[in-house]
């Protein structure tokens, strides 16, 4: 599940590398076309327009340029403490592991740069039919950001 969390430092951008795909599509198809492969040609030119509609632009974080990630993991409400203290900035060097599951009464929502060096995170809580805020969104930046991010590489093994 995607995050729906916003963060006031990440923006669009472009994404070059499906502008570049989109361009690919729509040249193939233009040279099927010219070659009388209507239905292919067809085919690949739809594709081109989708690929560039939909994924044409992309999140960024402003200050790096780093695309990022908007994620959703769940786990049982009982280890909300362990990951307030995570986002608290209290990670020691052997913390307790968070086992992420498909479905939880707890979810934490994550919005991090690729480059690791930005991590924007809010943990809800399910309240009958809705999750509800459990804390305020918490930025981190460089070091903090990393630790956070690793840990919770770690809780998704």
């Amino acid at each position: 599940m995607s995050s729906n969390i916003k963060h006031p430092e990440i923006s669009k951008g472009i994404n070059i590398k499906n502008i570049i795909i989109a361009s690919i599509l729509a040249v193939a198809g233009i040279i099927t076309l010219i070659l009388s492969w209507f239905v292919i040609a067809a085919i690949l030119l739809i594709a081109a327009i989708v690929v560039f509609s939909v994924w044409a632009k992309t999140d960024i974080y402003k200050p790096s340029g780093s695309p990022v990630k908007k994620t959703s993991f769940y786990f049982d409400k009982e280890y909300l403490p362990v990951m307030q203290d995570i986002i608290g900035g209290k990670i020691n060097e052997d913390p307790k592991i968070v086992k992420f599951v498909s479905m939880g009464s707890a979810r934490i929502d994550i919005i991090c740069s690729m480059d690791k060096e930005f991590a924007a995170i809010q943990l809800f809580e399910f309240v009958p039919h809705t999750y509800e805020e459990v804390t305020k969104l918490t930025s981190l930046k460089g070091v903090e950001a990393k630790k956070l991010l690793d840990y919770i590489e770690n809780c998704k093994k």
